[in-house]
């Protein structure tokens, strides 16, 4: 008698590996006909009662302009939080009464005196501010020792050896920034009009962004905050493709080197920047805004502490008067 093997059944997270790698591979043609077929879904769910979040970067640009092709009344929304380039307000800016601008509550100025400084990544940051705020042995020897407080391994909670210098600088480390700033005035806004959010994002960007999709495809209309993600599949190149292909006009950073386009001042990931850095880079072309963030409010302090260089090699001296020219 042979005895036949049975197959275990794919689970929910491989069947959603199966089909994101399935998307990944589609041509633009088709990529555009099911992200629009996502977003028609979304926005008959919530009764058109929809907003674009608009970044004014390459990837809200886009999700813009294909939501606009279905309905044109979908609100665009722009959080000013006055870490933009001013390349990016600008861009912003001329799309005219059809974006809603909102502003945080708390500048960023006072957001790392409150929290701290937003550095080397969310999840360090995080793990760094925990640790700079309490006594507590238990969870010290979770972030620093990779241990519970039974003694059992928590290798994804420790702080990478590195960088657990931090914990003692004469500086505090948060990772609250993005949510003081961006994510509560979006909250604001979905509680005061009733409106969902739909956002650029791509699985492509990291692998929590990836694993977002794997757990809930992109819409996921079960979740506590609701989030339409009719991107997720793309990548950088699709996206522009589609800006040249279809003529839609982008903000002129991208054509200044830049390829992030977020908060101007956020220190996430700098350490792994390849070249000039982002820091650098801002020396030359946003003069005023790089004394504002490496003098007035101390990035500079931050960034020696963790080794990365914020001026281009052959500049001596840090320092500026408010003219930008070099103080001796």
């Amino acid at each position: 008698m042979k005895w036949q093997t049975m197959s275990a059944e794919p689970t929910q997270s491989q069947i959603m590996a199966s089909q994101l790698k399935q998307y990944q591979s589609l041509s633009l043609k088709a990529k555009v006909t099911l992200s629009k077929k996502k977003i028609q879904q979304w926005l008959d769910h919530w009764d058109d009662q929809c907003y674009v979040a608009f970044s004014g970067g390459k990837d809200s640009t886009v999700l813009l302009d294909l939501v606009w092709s279905i309905n044109p009344r979908i609100p665009a929304v722009f959080v000013d939080t006055g870490l933009e380039y001013p390349e990016i307000r600008d861009f912003v800016k001329s799309y005219g009464d059809r974006v809603v601008w909102l502003k945080p509550k708390m500048p960023f100025n006072q957001v790392i005196e409150k929290y701290g400084y937003p550095v080397v990544s969310k999840k360090t940051a995080d793990y760094v501010g925990r640790c700079q705020r309490t006594c507590n042995p238990n969870v010290l020897r979770r972030h620093i020792n990779g241990e519970n407080s039974d003694g059992t391994p928590s290798p994804k909670s420790k702080i990478a050896n590195k960088w657990q210098a931090l914990i003692n600088a004469d500086f505090k480390v948060s990772d609250k920034c993005c949510d003081v700033m961006k994510k509560r005035p979006l909250k604001a806004y979905e509680k005061e009009t009733g409106r969902c959010g739909i956002i650029g994002v791509m699985a492509s960007e990291s692998t929590t962004r990836k694993q977002e999709y794997l757990n809930y495809g992109c819409n996921a209309f079960e979740l506590a905050h609701p989030l339409g993600k009719p991107l997720s599949f793309w990548n950088d190149e699709n996206v522009w493709a589609y800006l040249k292909e279809n003529n839609v006009p982008y903000s002129p950073i991208y054509d200044m080197r830049e390829k992030r386009t977020g908060c101007m001042f956020c220190m996430f990931g700098v350490h792994m920047e390849k070249g000039s850095n982002r820091f650098q880079r801002m020396y030359k072309s946003h003069p005023k805004q790089y004394n504002y963030c490496i003098n007035t409010l101390g990035c500079g302090k931050v960034l020696d502490f963790i080794g990365v260089k914020y001026v281009p090699d052959g500049v001596q001296c840090d320092l500026f008067d408010e003219k930008h020219e070099e103080v001796v």
